[in-house]
């Protein structure tokens, strides 16, 4: 593991799942902490987010397990932790389960032409709405959670 530079004061939270939580660390990065430090989970997930991205599925880049520092406001301090993560491309858009009705055909469209991909690559998913991202900007869809993938 590397260390990761942070660049902002306090790490701005984005969301969290049932294995982690998410953090912008950059403007196009974040970082998804596991609950229970588990590295060898982090990097399980690394694995496979690589095997997806160089099959030419649409996922988040993965850049590697760094330590990074969480940090966060507390009552009347700044709390600070340095944890294990998998650090990956920022996707910005809809989660799956917020997809806009006015972009919900276009994006669940995309979702199926990505998951008839993932099928052909030998790639089987446990679908989740939470799990992919709609970019209207890039008309684009991007599953995330790796963890949530077999081969």
């Amino acid at each position: 593991m590397n260390g990761f530079k942070q660049r902002h004061i306090l790490t701005p939270y984005i969301g969290k799942g049932a294995n982690g939580a998410v953090y912008a660390i950059s403007d196009s990065l974040v970082a998804k902490v596991d609950h229970d430090d588990r590295e060898f989970h982090l990097e399980r997930e690394l694995e496979k987010s690589l095997d997806m991205f160089n099959q030419g599925i649409s996922t988040p880049k993965p850049e590697g397990v760094f330590i990074v520092r969480i940090m966060w406001p507390g009552l009347n301090t700044v709390c600070f932790r340095a944890r294990p993560a998998l650090v990956m491309q920022r996707i910005r858009g809809y989660r799956g389960d917020k997809v806009p009705p006015i972009h919900i055909h276009t994006a669940q469209s995309l979702l199926n032409q990505e998951l008839e991909l993932c099928i052909r690559r030998g790639f089987y998913w446990y679908h989740h709405d939470k799990n992919w991202v709609y970019n209207p900007s890039e008309n684009r869809v991007y599953l995330v959670d790796a963890d949530d993938w077999h081969r």
